[in-house]
């Protein structure tokens, strides 16, 4: 197919832009205002947001691009979903200085943040970001083999949608960079400001599935940082991460090896390569399409990280092992997820109480890599995970306390406790039968202890190898728990809900 080029885009030329090189300044179309007059409204916060999923399904109509002829060959994807920076752009925020302004040296940003439980410093810290933000986008540039990728998606009659943590303004200057005609060569555009959910909350890929109509195996999530794939891995479309996109990392993320639920389906170089494989077919499905969670993901939670990278690794595209039981703890209703993603920065943004969201307080025993630990917390929910090593769960800008043995004696959970400030709604554990904490769960020194920290009525949620079930109903009900479900889950284990009784 012949590659199809607008006058008015501004593309980097053809190769990556190392970091050492010298970017061009872009220069907007004559007839659209400046970049940089279109991104100052983002240094002083856009809009609140509609709360609506369905708000979000479209960012101002456009004209679409030139007619195009189909593709003769259907793509494997029903459709695609591509993050905006450093994947459809050239990468240029300067992540160094944004981490060193808001003093956050590793980590995702928006994880640690919401973390806080200081509005002003959350505030201070999202009005640094939405100005360096608003300098950035003022340069932006499509990236190399952009245009022709987005025709030949045209013609493929698969869906095409953008999802990035962004704002607006900054998608509006990109579409003014490459042209507004190609704005119409998206179904779908979300940016932080116009969905309730955002990366990595997979809510926000669900939300895609659900529009257009399809499974999310049938999806493919295109994106260049960990939160991409991970976003993809959980909610079960397929993955290809953009290999040196732009997207920040720190140096400490670098020299880890990738946290499991975090690999990608496949990799490819640039635009060019990914166009290639589609066209080649060279590519699979998301892991919905061969089975449940349950059946790919790795055995065990405690997990520390996948010894091998990207394509060709055992686990590359798959979920983090227990997904399936945050997701039926979920459909219970055992576990109050927040309506939206990262409430305590939208609060503290739009002046409301940092306090006031509803996610529940969850404290994760046997966090070990924070693949789960991440997925509860990007739903909203305040969470604190424990292990006897959380090197890698803080790494990814997770609140974590190490317990050292991880045993469950009496005031064991009191740094726990303290960190949260409140007694703990859910405590959740889940274990194929490697964790340390398997040998004395069932205890009544253990229970205890975790009937301290639980508020009454709270949730005690457990997938664990269970020899005696007899003696485990025996011990819950002496400790003060009340049974609430119990079935099997995977070989030897059990799936069980408890709720903590007044004064246990």
């Amino acid at each position: 197919m012949q590659a199809v080029h607008s006058h008015s885009a501004r593309l980097a030329p053809r190769g990556r832009v190392g970091a050492g090189q010298r970017r061009l300044t872009v220069s907007t179309r004559p007839s659209a205002p400046a970049a940089g007059q279109k991104c100052q409204a983002a240094a002083d916060a856009a809009a609140a947001p509609t709360g609506s999923a369905t708000a979000a399904a479209a960012v101002e109509a456009a004209a679409p691009p030139p007619p195009l002829v189909a593709n003769s060959t259907q793509l494997v994807y029903k459709g695609l979903v591509f993050d905006m920076d450093g994947t459809l752009t050239v990468g240029n925020i300067d992540y160094a200085n944004m981490r060193q302004k808001v003093n956050i040296p590793v980590g995702d940003l928006f994880t640690v943040m919401e973390s806080w439980d200081d509005g002003d410093r959350i505030k201070q810290a999202m009005d640094t970001i939405l100005e360096l933000e608003a300098h950035a986008c003022a340069e932006i540039q499509g990236m190399p083999d952009l245009l022709p990728l987005l025709a030949y998606l045209k013609g493929s009659g698969s869906r095409v949608g953008l999802v990035t943590r962004n704002t607006t303004e900054s998608l509006n200057a990109f579409f003014g960079v490459i042209g507004e005609e190609w704005r119409g060569a998206f179904d779908i555009l979300l940016t932080r400001d116009n969905t309730p959910f955002v990366k990595p909350d997979k809510r926000c890929l669900l939300h895609f599935a659900h529009a257009w109509g399809l499974q999310p195996w049938e999806l493919l999530m295109v994106g260049d940082s960990q939160e991409d794939i991970e976003t993809a891995c959980a909610a079960g479309t397929a993955s290809c991460l953009i290999a040196g996109g732009g997207n920040e990392t720190s140096a400490l993320a670098v020299a880890a090896p990738v946290p499991l639920g975090a690999v990608p389906t496949f990799t490819v170089e640039s635009l060019t390569e990914l166009q290639q494989r589609l066209e080649a077919r060279d590519t699979a499905l998301g892991w919905g399409a061969s089975g449940g969670a349950a059946s790919l993901s790795p055995t065990s939670s405690s997990s520390s990280s996948s010894e091998s990278e990207g394509e060709g690794d055992s686990w590359a595209g798959a979920p983090p092992a227990g997904l399936d039981f945050l997701d039926a703890l979920a459909t219970l209703g055992v576990v109050q997820t927040a309506t939206r993603s990262f409430p305590r920065i939208i609060s503290s943004r739009f002046e409301v109480p940092p306090d006031a969201h509803p996610g529940d307080r969850v404290l994760h025993l046997g966090c070990g890599d924070g693949a789960l630990t991440k997925l509860l917390f990007s739903s909203g929910l305040q969470v604190i995970g424990v292990d006897e090593d959380v090197a890698a769960a803080q790494r990814r800008g997770l609140s974590a306390v190490q317990l050292k043995p991880l045993q469950l004696g009496a005031g064991a959970l009191e740094p726990e406790l303290a960190a949260m400030g409140a007694l703990f709604d859910a405590a959740v554990f889940h274990s194929s039968g490697d964790s340390p904490l398997v040998g004395g769960w069932w205890g009544q020194e253990s229970l205890g202890e975790l009937g301290r920290v639980l508020k009454p009525g709270g949730k005690l949620c457990v997938q664990a190898p269970v020899a005696d079930e007899g003696g485990v109903r025996r011990q819950l009900e002496q400790a003060g728990f009340t049974l609430l479900s119990w079935e099997p889950a995977a070989p030897g284990c059990v799936r069980l809900v408890a709720s903590a009784r007044q004064g246990s």
